[in-house]
């Protein structure tokens, strides 16, 4: 009797166990459950959006938006002028010169523009030695605006060409000064280079702005 008393003690006790773990096990589900409801998931919709916005910055300019090269001449920041377009060449074969003090436009072959990247590549101009390009303060200036896979490089130049001050600890230096200014004259040459057959008066609809430095 005495036997089957402590049994029956045993096995309650092993079942309140049972129960009290069943009643955890239970509680951390619907805890886990909660936690997970609560985090935030996007939408597929909008990470559709952030891939199309991803893939638009990467993207070269659209040929009725902005020329794929452009040369401006700014006359400086005290001269209370606007900056003027001196060649602006679309990936299309759109060329738009200023001749005369006037805007001229006319076509040549795309494989003639691609030809002018090329040849900007062979340059340097994508590599520069200097980041900006080489300019005094307050000067006028021109600024060169390329797109290469994607990505729009900018670099002003203001024309100076002696750099006998400057020494090989210089920064820049003036071999780096040097190289720069050769650079820039091949571009300056390759651009000049790219002349259509016949030019009219300019009239398109195509953006014509002064880019940023970067």
């Amino acid at each position: 009797m005495l036997s089957f008393g402590v049994n029956a003690r045993r096995l309650f006790i092993l079942a309140c166990f049972v129960v009290v773990g069943v009643a955890a096990f239970g509680l951390c589900r619907t805890r886990s459950r909660a936690r997970s409801a609560s985090r935030p998931v996007a939408h597929p919709s909008t990470q559709n959006a952030l891939v199309r916005k991803s893939a638009s910055t990467i993207a070269d300019p659209p040929e009725s938006m902005e020329p794929v090269v452009s040369l401006w001449r700014d006359p400086g920041y005290f001269s209370n002028q606007k900056p003027e377009v001196v060649v602006a060449i679309w990936a299309d074969g759109l060329v738009v010169r200023e001749v005369d003090g006037l805007l001229r436009m006319g076509r040549v072959e795309p494989g003639r523009v691609s030809i002018l990247l090329d040849e900007l590549e062979n340059s340097g101009f994508f590599a520069p030695t200097l980041y900006s390009g080489l300019t005094h303060v307050d000067v006028s200036y021109r600024r060169v605006c390329a797109w290469k896979r994607g990505e729009r490089h900018t670099l002003d130049y203001d024309g100076s060409a002696d750099f006998r001050d400057l020494g090989p600890q210089a920064s820049p230096s003036r071999k780096q000064c040097d190289d720069f200014v050769v650079m820039w004259t091949r571009v300056e040459k390759a651009l000049a280079s790219v002349q259509p057959p016949t030019l009219v008066d300019y009239e398109t609809d195509r953006a014509l702005r002064f880019p940023s430095l970067r």
